[in-house]
């Protein structure tokens, strides 16, 4: 029996039952029964159309509901799945040979050139033939050496997987660092140091400032002029090491040329000073007032830093006194000499 004759017989029973409640009267005329039975009919079958439309009201508005929430979750499938923007670590500032930079965007290992920006997430390669600086952070100078693997994992940790890196870190630079290497983290202080992966652990060599390197023996502090060994086994020794040491040697020759056009003369040596690691000295007061007097125009760019040392200063009334191997040691030109 379906649902509308259930209605129609319960509504029958209920309406007889309320008939039989009222008690005996006097009977009516059988037309005026049939009439007022017709009507009380007419009445219920009202009320039960009106149940029967809330029924299917009801059902509506859930189906209703229903197809809405299906189609809501259908739009949100369909909606395009966004790509974060890469987040721009630096550039690269110089290569010799080939830069391979692959991740972030790519698992194609692809060449960079000087400018090519370096993103998070990515990861650089050079071979037994390629070096290459990178500008991180505005003003963080990285060199790489021969057969190195780096991630750049975050814009203030690299992660070395092989070779050596060279950080050069303004003293007024303020932009933490991290290098991961061999299962430790150096952080560096205002400082130039390099960190080496060999088969023996790791070698960080200080130049300038101070790093502290942390493993799980603790934090451990490195000095100036000094170069730690980290065998594997734990162990640590140091030894002294010169900033002109040639160990040295490798970071200088990959440096960013620096701009001299429009730069004074003490400003240039400043820079030659700093990358060879020897002090700057000038031989009298005239040959100080001379540099700081002295501008520069024209590029260095393609000139390693001893070439380009002895073309500037043949341009100027200044040279340089080479029997001081561990200064960098400014004279007047003799008058012969001079321009």
């Amino acid at each position: 029996m379906s649902a509308h004759e259930t209605d129609a017989v319960i509504d029958d029973q209920a309406m007889a039952g309320l008939l039989q409640q009222a008690g005996a009267r006097e009977e009516p005329g059988s037309a005026i029964a049939d009439e007022v039975f017709r009507a009380t009919h007419s009445a219920w079958q009202a009320v039960l159309m009106q149940r029967r439309r809330r029924r299917r009201t009801a059902w509506g508005i859930g189906l209703g509901m229903a197809a809405s929430v299906v189609l809501t979750v259908a739009l949100l499938y369909r909606q395009p799945v966004l790509t974060p923007e890469p987040v721009t670590m630096g550039h690269v500032t110089r290569v010799e040979g080939h830069l391979e930079v692959t991740g972030s965007t790519t698992d194609t290992w692809q060449t960079h050139l000087p400018g090519a920006a370096l993103y998070v997430g990515q990861e650089v390669m050079t071979g037994p033939d390629a070096r290459a600086a990178l500008t991180l952070n505005d003003d963080l100078s990285v060199r790489i050496d021969h057969d190195t693997h780096v991630a750049l994992l975050a814009t203030d940790t690299l992660r070395l997987d092989s070779g050596a890196l060279y950080i050069d870190a303004p003293a007024d630079h303020y932009q933490p660092l991290t290098i991961q290497a061999a299962q430790r983290s150096i952080r560096h202080l205002g400082t130039q140091y390099s960190v080496r992966i060999t088969a023996e652990g790791l070698d960080v060599a200080i130049r300038e400032g101070r790093v502290l390197i942390e493993d799980d023996t603790g934090v451990h502090t490195g000095e100036a002029m000094q170069h730690l060994h980290l065998a594997h086994d734990g162990r640590i020794s140091r030894s002294s090491l010169p900033p002109q040491d040639s160990q040295w040697d490798w970071a200088h020759q990959i440096a960013p040329a620096f701009d001299i056009e429009g730069r004074t003369l003490a400003l240039f040596l400043q820079w030659v000073a700093r990358e060879t690691g020897k002090p700057l000295v000038y031989g009298s007061e005239d040959a100080r007032s001379s540099a700081h007097r002295t501008q520069l125009s024209g590029s260095i760019a393609e000139l390693d830093i001893d070439t380009a040392l002895r073309s500037v200063l043949a341009s100027t009334q200044l040279r340089q006194d080479e029997q001081s191997a561990d200064v960098l040691s400014i004279t007047l030109a003799p008058a012969s000499e001079a321009p």
